[in-house]
């Protein structure tokens, strides 16, 4: 079993978790952070991660309305997503999570749909 921690995308979160022995790091890239700040890190965090050993996890997205009240995509928020899955790719990063809104004036079906899409 590997044992890792949520954390701030900085050095010293690398630092920290090689200190306890910790094999990664999460990093949580939700709505209200610095999305282009963490984007713009990430050859920093790839030295960061190869100088301590301490891989990253996990990158996720949570609080982000992908579903629009129509039912159609946010095309805004579904881009940056994919720019943030590019950068778990950079990071040696295997998972990306997110949640998706489900919005009440559609159908569980349509909410689905839209939701696989």
């Amino acid at each position: 079993m590997k044992l890792g921690m949520i954390a701030e995308p900085k050095e010293e979160s690398f630092v920290k978790a090689a200190e306890r022995g910790l094999a990664f790091l999460e990093f949580c890239i939700n709505v209200g952070s610095k999305a282009d700040e963490f984007l713009s890190s990430v050859p920093e965090l790839v030295k960061y991660s190869n100088q301590t050993n301490v891989g990253i996890g996990s990158v996720g997205r949570w609080g982000a309305d992908r579903i629009l009240p129509d039912g159609s995509l946010n095309d805004e928020e579904v881009n940056l997503s994919y720019k943030l899955i590019d950068a778990a790719s950079e990071l040696s990063c295997a998972n990306f999570v997110c949640g998706c809104n489900y919005v009440e004036s559609l159908s569980y079906y349509r909410n689905c749909q839209v939701a696989i899409q």
